[in-house]
């Protein structure tokens, strides 16, 4: 639906995670969104001007806001920006944009409050995060993103061949048990299916920090609608379809080596010296736009920026750290190494 202002009090309407609505954020009425999750992969060859992100780089655009019709301007990759007149969240109508088209999204499920409760309780679970930090958190700046990504599915099969270690006991000549390592020579085929494999494909964020709060649920993804992006700001892709394609295959390369170790390692048992070859073929992807919070703040004199996942909470990048919880750790992982038994070690660290 086309509405930008609430009809009853004239507010600004945007998207409500924990109504999955448009919401006017003066009087509260509630504008349903019609939803549509019918969003299906395409080939990748069918990938039509994806270059067009070329034309919008180190350029600036100037737009008409979608509310008060005044000129605003939109920077390198921007899809969205708030009008400095009306204060309205504008976003490039989809039939201007030069290249791709967004296929779908997933929409934010957790609300700017609910991310600063998430992030709160999720810090406080890390291991070597100051106890001041937690009792008292900074004061945390929110940007609420939708980031341009592709999501592939393709058939692999692998071809894989290396040796297998296995650690074994026997009793020498002397009645002493004595422990020797067996090598097997290993190969073999293996076939698999992967249906999303993520790649980031926008300048605001990089494969390390949004791997690190995967994964989505696929099953929210939705059919593109803008009501779902009123309030938020949205980033453009910035490769082609087949650079994507070749760092979602490096992903897949990775998960297949761990796959095929994982089949044959146990507790005597280590794959050593393996080597994978992979084909891949039925090669499809989608244009979606993900829910990404950036979370900054200043601890310390030192600035931090983090992300979350804006469906699930899950959070990423740098932390602060405390010294003294960092040396306590290495010294308990020495006086393991040493042999020295967890009773004793517990009874120190209790003061027994």
């Amino acid at each position: 639906m086309n509405v930008n202002n609430c009809p009853t009090c004239g507010g600004k309407v945007e998207f409500s995670p924990s109504d999955n609505a448009l919401k006017c954020i003066k009087c509260q009425k509630i504008f349903p969104i019609s939803k549509d999750n019918s969003v299906e992969k395409k080939p990748v060859n069918e990938a039509i001007n994806d270059e067009g992100y070329k034309e919008w780089e180190g350029t600036i655009r100037s737009y008409q806001c979608t509310n008060c019709g005044a000129k605003i301007v939109l920077n390198r990759y921007e899809m969205s920006t708030k009008c400095q007149y009306c204060n309205t969240s504008s976003l490039v109508p989809a039939d201007e944009l030069p290249g791709l088209k967004p296929d779908g999204l997933i929409p934010f499920k957790i609300s700017k409050e609910g991310a600063k409760m998430q992030f709160s309780s999720r810090v406080n679970h890390k291991l070597f995060i100051p106890r001041k930090f937690v009792k008292n958190l900074p004061k945390l700046e929110l940007g609420a993103t939708y980031i341009s990504s592709f999501d592939y599915a393709y058939h692999s099969f692998s071809y894989y061949s290396g040796i297998l270690e296995i650690t074994r006991h026997r009793t020498n000549s002397n009645g002493e048990r004595v422990e020797y390592v067996e090598s097997v020579p290993i190969s073999g085929t293996k076939a698999f299916d992967f249906s999303d494999v993520i790649v980031e494909s926008s300048d605001m964020i990089s494969q390390t920090e949004i791997n690190l709060i995967l994964p989505f649920n696929y099953k929210e993804v939705c059919k593109f609608n803008p009501d779902y992006l009123k309030g938020y700001s949205v980033g453009y892709y910035n490769q082609t379809v087949d650079d994507g394609l070749k760092k979602a295959k490096k992903i897949s390369d990775s998960q297949l080596y761990n796959m095929i170790r994982n089949e044959y390692s146990g507790a005597d048992k280590h794959v050593t010296s393996l080597d994978v070859d992979t084909e891949y073929s039925n090669e499809k992807f989608s244009y979606l736009l993900v829910p990404i919070y950036f979370i900054k703040y200043k601890y310390k004199d030192k600035e931090y920026l983090n992300v979350m996942n804006g469906q699930n909470g899950n959070v990423g990048g740098k932390f602060p750290t405390s010294k003294l919880k960092v040396a306590l750790f290495s010294i308990l992982i020495g006086l393991i190494v040493v042999g020295v038994p967890i009773a004793v070690i517990l009874a120190i660290a209790l003061g027994g």
